[in-house]
């Protein structure tokens, strides 16, 4: 009958399912790990959005942006507001600025800075975020410092982060693949890098100036079913991780052998049946009005 869909209420895509879609029209110019990684654990991400109380005008700070990843649901979330990511990678930046155009965002920028000293007035923002950034911070509290002195008085603090020594599995990965996990994390360790900092994120807050600091976590569990594409391609993502790096194996005393038979070991027990349970840190924390 013709009209008969008169009066049914129109399908509005969810977040996720535009976010997903933009990944899939930005895919074929991106190549980099980041950006697969950043597509990979997309829905993860717009759930932590979505669970944010968040004005629609709100004016937002996404500090160590990298590929819009964080900044460009933050925006769909704002639709009256304005988002704004910085960074001091320009590769990233570029295909941030991609992403966003594949969603057809108007409201959402990005800009070259450094997170030590922002590029904008004090109290500009309502809220301040970050996403995997503190964990490349040697000295936290810099950075932080900074993020305090854009939000304004009454604004949030945000902070998401990994704790690699909050991680399940099961099977547990080979001897030769546990050899290289460690081995990566001695080597982010001696970078300066901390994969253990999201437990730390509620001192960093505290010592930091900001009150009413809550920290969750946010369990990402995944029954890995074999052969599944999405395993298969994150055992391809944690390779060129580890490779792009910089991991030095006879520093972290393994052979050439034993590092790229561990990376095989790796690969192939991301293609096995298997439980995993991986553990962000969200904190979060107020700004009080001075005086």
């Amino acid at each position: 009958m013709a009209g008969g869909d008169r009066g049914r209420p129109a399908v509005t895509e969810t977040l996720r399912e535009r976010l997903e879609r933009a990944y899939a029209r930005a895919a074929a110019q991106e190549e980099s790990w980041l950006w697969r990684q950043s597509r990979l654990t997309a829905a993860a991400t717009v759930a932590l959005v979505e669970s944010l109380t968040l004005s629609p005008e709100a004016r937002v700070l996404d500090v160590g942006t990298g590929t819009g990843a964080w900044a460009v649901p933050l925006a769909m979330r704002v639709p009256l507001g304005w988002v704004v990511g910085v960074d001091q990678d320009a590769q990233a930046l570029a295909a941030a600025c991609r992403l966003a155009a594949a969603v057809g965002l108007a409201n959402v920028e990005f800009r070259a800075a450094d997170a030590g000293a922002l590029p904008f007035a004090p109290e500009s923002f309502d809220l301040v975020a970050s996403r995997f950034f503190f964990q490349h911070q040697t000295d936290p509290l810099p950075a932080l410092r900074e993020m305090c002195r854009v939000v304004r008085a009454g604004g949030s603090v945000l902070a998401v982060d990994v704790d690699d020594g909050a991680a399940l599995t099961w099977p547990e990965p080979p001897p030769a693949a546990a050899a290289v996990l460690e081995a990566y994390r001695r080597h982010e360790a001696r970078q300066g890098r901390d994969r253990q900092v999201g437990r730390k994120l509620y001192d960093i807050f505290r010592r930091g100036g900001l009150t009413q600091v809550q920290v969750a976590v946010w369990p990402l569990p995944h029954w890995g079913a074999a052969g599944e594409p999405q395993a298969r391609e994150a055992a391809g993502v944690l390779r060129e991780q580890v490779t792009a790096s910089g991991l030095d194996a006879a520093a972290e005393g393994l052979s050439e052998d034993e590092l790229e038979r561990g990376l095989a070991e790796l690969e192939r027990s991301y293609r096995r049946e298997a439980f995993r349970l991986q553990v962000l840190f969200v904190a979060r924390g107020t700004k009080e009005a001075s005086g």
